[in-house]
């Protein structure tokens, strides 16, 4: 009797069980998450006690009725300690009310977002007060490997002309974009390898004379 009562349960839990072996828990948890307002420049921080395989960080905001990803930002991968990291929003135009979250991607691809921060820009930025980033940097690519664009963010310290060049494995140019003179800020460039097979290939961003280089993988 009581084997027969056990194959009953079995029966009925098993596709239960089954649905909890599905959820995927990501393994990152995150302390805090807030702002701090600097004229219409938005500064966001958040901290995380413990990583296991954190890819990175989307930063999303949500204005014209739609969310949109405007940084990114590495996390430590995998970490026992409590993890500060940081995003300055520089793009902000206009007076208003924005929402931002983070997606806390892993390196599998799987996500979870954060609770939604609602940040109220009242002031205008004096023009002769602007925040710049302090040096020209370029960040690793995300998502990587991609399927088919990725995308790329540039900080300028000051005006200058952005050159974007995509290379082969074998060294030839397959992409070559002028953006022109930029104002000094942050951007989001994007790649797109639609028309290209998968495989490893290279990306040089030039400002100012120089240049950096970085490897990424295009998986179809």
């Amino acid at each position: 009797m009581r084997y027969t009562f056990n194959l009953i349960m079995c029966f009925f839990l098993s596709p239960f069980i089954a649905s909890l072996a599905q959820i995927k828990i990501l393994p990152v948890e995150l302390t805090y998450f807030k702002y701090q307002t600097i004229n219409t420049h938005v500064l966001l921080s958040w901290g995380t006690a413990t990583e296991t395989n954190c890819y990175g960080f989307n930063i999303e905001r949500f204005s014209d009725a739609s969310w949109a990803t405007i940084g990114f930002v590495h996390g430590s991968f995998i970490s026992n300690s409590p993890k500060d990291y940081s995003f300055q929003d520089t793009s902000i135009n206009s007076l208003g009310n924005y929402l931002y979250r983070l997606k806390q991607i892993d390196s599998d691809g799987s996500f979870k977002y954060s609770d939604t921060l609602s940040v109220s820009i009242l002031t205008s930025i004096p023009k002769n007060n602007k925040i710049f980033p302090s040096h020209f940097s370029v960040s690793r690519n995300y998502p990587n490997p991609f399927n088919p664009s990725t995308n790329i963010q540039v900080k300028l310290s000051k005006s200058s002309e952005l050159i974007l060049k995509v290379f082969n494995i074998r060294g030839e140019i397959i992409i070559e974009k002028n953006y022109g003179f930029k104002a000094a800020g942050n951007f989001i460039l994007k790649i797109d390898l639609s028309n290209f097979s998968s495989g490893i290939y290279f990306y040089s961003i030039t400002a100012d004379k120089i240049s950096q280089t970085s490897s990424m993988i295009f998986l179809k």
